[in-house]
């Protein structure tokens, strides 16, 4: 047994069958294989043209005179060289310090929230807080809640039925 390396090989020293040279058999079944390729092609084709026929259609209105009115300006880019650098210019629009600014001061803010939300469910809950963070800032409705909770005999008085205040009828009736 030869032992190769991959230098030995050449790829065009490598020699494959033509269509011709198969047999009628498998010559049918390649050329029942490449019509259904262009079917597909061609349907595929026809769904492009029909969704970029509607597409275009969508910048237009008909009023009800059966005028056809224009809404919005056509814009039609046919080179991808022409969309490339029209993704280009939108995604450039904004200079990356400016994002990144933008993203911290996102970050920021939601650890603030948290953490004063945190706060406030550790305070109702008789709990000191976890973390001491200055920079959140402290809401006065925890402290309300705290120090100002309802007597256990008012928080008993049932809530008004329909938004109506207790005895504002005569023959009103407690529920």
């Amino acid at each position: 047994m030869v032992k190769l390396s991959s230098g030995d090989i050449d790829a065009s020293n490598i020699v494959r069958p033509t269509v011709d040279q198969l047999s009628a058999e498998d010559r049918q079944a390649y050329e029942a294989f490449i019509k259904e390729c262009e079917e597909k092609n061609t349907r595929r084709k026809e769904k492009e043209i029909e969704e970029k026929r509607q597409w275009f259609l969508s910048h237009f209105s008909r009023n009800r005179k059966g005028e056809v009115l224009k809404d919005k300006e056509v814009v039609i880019l046919l080179d991808e060289e022409e969309q490339a650098k029209a993704n280009n210019n939108v995604s450039t629009s904004a200079s990356p310090d400016i994002l990144e600014q933008f993203t911290q001061l996102m970050v920021d803010g939601q650890e603030k929230v948290l953490a004063t939300v945190q706060n406030m469910i550790d305070k109702s809950l008789g709990k000191q807080p976890l973390a001491n963070d200055s920079s959140a800032p402290m809401s006065s409705v925890a402290g309300t809640f705290q120090n100002h909770s309802m007597p256990p005999e008012l928080s008993a008085i049932p809530a008004p039925q329909y938004d109506m205040p207790m005895n504002f009828y005569d023959s009103q009736k407690p529920p």
